[in-house]
């Protein structure tokens, strides 16, 4: 009954995690530098990337713990560390494309669970909480925009340059193989940060690496809009079976691939 489940939820949500909150961050830091692998930064960009996605979230658990604020403040004060560390390490004379680090942190940052969750009480039809979701979502969006913002201002301000960009094709072998290792590795220490089960790791990793790869072999005259909706096909389609077998929910899998 309705006492009943409010007891069971209050029961859940006051349990805590069985996983140390010292293991998130550590799965948000690899989380980035597995996506600057992806997006093709150089090595000390994925160590800038890693140390800023711990930081990062060592940050919002704080400000979270400590003062209770809202999520736009939080993704604002991620957004914005992320965005400095960027700045500071463009300052030395390392010659540093750190544009990706920043772009790794942005991904780490995403509303993905509000914006996947959204879709699927749209879809399902309870479009009161999917209204919820989507202004979750996009208040979360705002938050890193303005971090980030404001981050570039001050790297304006003080003259440091901030320049270079995430390359649109993947050609080479390697780098294929670079891209596919770091998306694969990005999903499952997503997956890992966003305590789902440890069986799930392996085949979340699996799914995203096939789906990098597909994203890259579709030909490239089909636009990239296409071969990302190629990819998310091929998770949609296999996402509820590997969930049935694993025993958890179908979002699981999804939103961390």
């Amino acid at each position: 009954d309705l006492q009943g489940a409010r007891i069971a939820l209050g029961r859940i949500i006051s349990g805590g995690h069985r996983r140390p909150r010292w293991a998130v961050t550590l799965g948000m830091a690899v989380m980035a530098a597995a996506f600057t692998v992806y997006v093709g930064g150089e090595l000390w960009v994925i160590v800038l990337s890693f140390i800023s996605g711990a930081a990062m979230d060592r940050l919002q658990h704080f400000l979270h713990r400590r003062w209770r604020l809202p999520l736009f403040y939080l993704q604002v004060a991620g957004a914005g560390l992320a965005t400095l560390l960027a700045v500071i390490a463009a300052a030395l004379p390392l010659d540093l494309d750190v544009s990706t680090s920043i772009t790794a942190n942005i991904t780490v940052m995403l509303a993905g669970i509000s914006f996947m969750g959204a879709l699927q009480d749209a879809l399902t039809g309870f479009h009161v909480t999917a209204s919820a979701r989507i202004m979750e979502a996009l208040v979360s969006t705002a938050g890193i925009i303005a971090g980030v913002t404001g981050g570039l201002v001050f790297a304006g301000a003080v003259g440091v340059p901030i320049h270079g960009g995430v390359a649109s094709n993947v050609s080479s072998l390697q780098s294929i193989t670079l891209a596919t290792a770091g998306g694969a590795v990005g999903a499952a220490a997503f997956a890992y940060a966003a305590y789902a089960p440890k069986r799930t790791l392996a085949p979340i990793a699996v799914i995203a690496g096939v789906a990098v790869i597909l994203s890259i072999v579709v030909p490239g005259d089909v636009g990239r809009t296409w071969r990302v909706a190629v990819a998310a096909l091929f998770i949609g389609l296999i996402a509820y079976s590997v969930a049935t077998r694993l025993k958890v929910p179908p979002l699981v899998v999804v939103v961390s691939s």
